[in-house]
């Protein structure tokens, strides 16, 4: 997907993103469990179907987890971008950096109409390393993906601190 939200067609600020399937049946139900369960080995096993959309995005210099606010990362315990992240750089050797710090914590994407999103997330991150992308083609990393807004405020941070490019790269597409 072109950097632009699919049920709009509003442009957002990362370049390009891939995902490796539909959100439904089978593959929502693995990431709820991977999620809110605390199914932490299923981050390998997710990771191993990213290699397939990833070699559509080129060649990325690091891999950035979409971070979650430490509130929501102490309720769940772990951040499931972060492993995911970690799983795929195990397999292609592209490095993890976490310049992102999650400051606003946003209600739930999934809870909201598309119009809220975009606001749901504006200004939720900030930089904390701006040297780990400066002139660095980031791959940032999620699970699900609807319109696209987080992954657009995430790029839009990362790119004003001067990444060359943000691509994504999410386990699902979900419909809205």
């Amino acid at each position: 997907m072109e950097g632009k939200c699919p049920r709009c067609g509003e442009k957002l600020a990362f370049d390009r993103t891939r995902g490796a399937f539909l959100y439904e049946g089978i593959v929502r139900e693995i990431i709820s469990l991977f999620k809110y369960q605390g199914q932490r080995k299923l981050s390998d096993f997710l990771a191993t179907y990213l290699l397939e959309p990833l070699s559509e995005l080129g060649n990325p210099d690091l891999l950035v987890p979409v971070p979650l606010h430490p509130v929501k990362r102490r309720s769940r315990g772990f951040s499931q971008t972060e492993l995911l992240a970690r799983s795929l750089s195990k397999l292609t050797g592209i490095p993890v950096r976490t310049p992102l710090i999650r400051v606003k914590n946003t209600r739930p994407q999934v809870k909201l109409a598309m119009r809220e999103r975009k606001i749901n997330v504006k200004g939720a991150f900030v930089l904390k390393a701006k040297e780990e992308v400066k002139g660095k083609r980031v791959l940032l990393i999620d699970d699900v993906m609807t319109t696209g807004h987080t992954l657009s405020e995430a790029a839009r941070t990362l790119k004003r601190a001067g990444a060359i490019s943000v691509f994504g790269l999410v386990v699902a597409i979900g419909s809205f």
